[in-house]
């Protein structure tokens, strides 16, 4: 077992946030309890990249995952993995085979380099949800272009959209359907240059990384109308501001397609298509640096959104009633002192978490996820699950899985 300082810790100690929910009496409670495990999804490594989207399937769990697979001493395949599984134990998982379904096949001695395409380098599905047709999916993912040649940084992130009609074993219609504030207001051109110009400045050396990235879709009812909603953060370190979280929606009629999306501007929904102005729905103090990488879900037991995310130093959680206005957040998880990085964060409850009575609910709940056909998936979470994430452990090169449970109740 490794990160023995968060296994002892988490061994002695468990972690209570109370977490208010306008409406209802009393405090509402997300607890870490036990021990922190390592995790591998079969032969996979880098993996969780990002975050973990599953739905059930007679018989099967279908679970897609970003990371890499080595294919030989200077080539791997990088980017959204499908793994099949009866069940999700260590054990299964580990022995599971992969395929990948959306990305990469990559050589590190021949770099893909060329002119600006916003998927050239990078592509990992981070949210796989329902379509607008029956038995369709929809696959949100981290879309990169690296502006240096072999390099992997500094790096534009995008968010692209991709279809599906055989269960998510085949993706088209690859498109960009979100930029960063940086690249929409100043262009992809102006953004890539000033990231070569500081790669090479010797006199200055800085990385600067921008976009938007770290996708988590939910199929929802807002206002009496179904919509996708999105949810990413935005690094604009050119247009200023720190890294923080933003939300945009579409229509489900639509499949997301460009053109579509509406970004929330502060105190309303911009106009469709306009990728220019947005305002982040989550901040956090100055002392945590940064939030990233937003994971979202309906969980049953809160009768709320639950959002969970990553700072410089910890994984955060808030609440909210309508998935715009968010909760102050708290500590959910401390980062390791063993660890260079850690991210990717992932709620997951396979059991009791279908939204079996979300149409039922009164119709003047508008923050109601459309029934998600009463099948598990990581839209959906319960009153138990594991946080799923991964961690670089210093002086290691790849990013090792982790999962730890969790709990929600109702109150004392």
């Amino acid at each position: 077992m490794k990160f023995m300082g968060i296994v002892v810790l988490l061994f002695g100690l468990i972690f209570n946030l109370g977490l208010v929910r306008q409406g209802v009496e009393g405090p509402q409670r997300i607890k870490i309890v036990g021990q922190v495990e390592d995790i591998k999804f079969g032969p996979l490594i880098n993996a969780p990249n990002g975050h973990v989207s599953f739905q059930k399937e007679p018989g099967r769990y279908r679970i897609w995952v970003p990371g890499r697979l080595n294919t030989g001493p200077s080539t791997h395949d990088e980017g959204g993995f499908l793994v099949d599984v009866p069940n999700w134990s260590a054990e299964t998982l580990a022995q599971a085979q992969s395929t990948l379904v959306l990305g990469h096949a990559v050589d590190e001695n021949n770099p893909k380099c060329g002119a600006y395409s916003f998927d050239l380098n990078y592509a990992a599905m981070n949210a796989v949800v329902p379509g607008a047709e029956q038995g369709s999916l929809l696959a949100f993912y981290d879309a990169e272009y690296h502006a240096v040649c072999g390099s992997g940084e500094p790096l534009l992130s995008s968010i692209g959209i991709a279809t599906s009609v055989d269960g998510g074993v085949t993706w088209q219609n690859r498109n960009q359907i979100i930029q960063g504030l940086d690249e929409a207001n100043l262009g992809a051109t102006c953004v890539t240059q000033i990231q070569q110009n500081a790669y090479y400045d010797k006199n200055n050396p800085r990385i600067i990384d921008c976009g938007a990235s770290g996708p988590s879709a939910v199929v929802r009812l807002a206002d009496g109308t179904v919509y996708l909603y999105l949810y990413y953060a935005d690094r604009k370190p050119l247009t200023g501001g720190r890294d923080s979280i933003y939300v945009a929606r579409a229509l489900l009629a639509s499949d997301g397609q460009p053109g579509n999306w509406q970004k929330w501007n502060g105190t309303a929904w911009g106009s469709a298509g306009d990728q220019t102005s947005g305002s982040p729905i989550v901040t956090v103090p100055a002392a945590s640096v940064l939030a990233l990488q937003p994971h979202v879900s309906w969980n049953t037991t809160l009768s709320s959104w639950l959002m969970v995310f990553k700072t410089a130093n910890d994984f955060e959680v808030a609440t909210s009633s309508d998935g715009v206005n968010w909760s102050a957040p708290v500590s959910l998880l401390p980062f390791s002192s063993n660890d260079k990085l850690t991210g990717f964060p992932s709620l997951v409850s396979i059991n009791n978490s279908a939204c079996d009575a979300c149409d039922d609910l009164d119709a003047q709940n508008s923050s109601a996820l459309l029934n998600s056909r009463n099948v598990p998936s990581q839209q959906v979470t319960g009153a138990n699950g594991y946080l799923y994430y991964s961690s670089l452990p210093y002086g290691k090169k790849e990013y090792v899985g982790h999962r730890v449970p969790f709990t929600i109740s109702a109150g004392d």
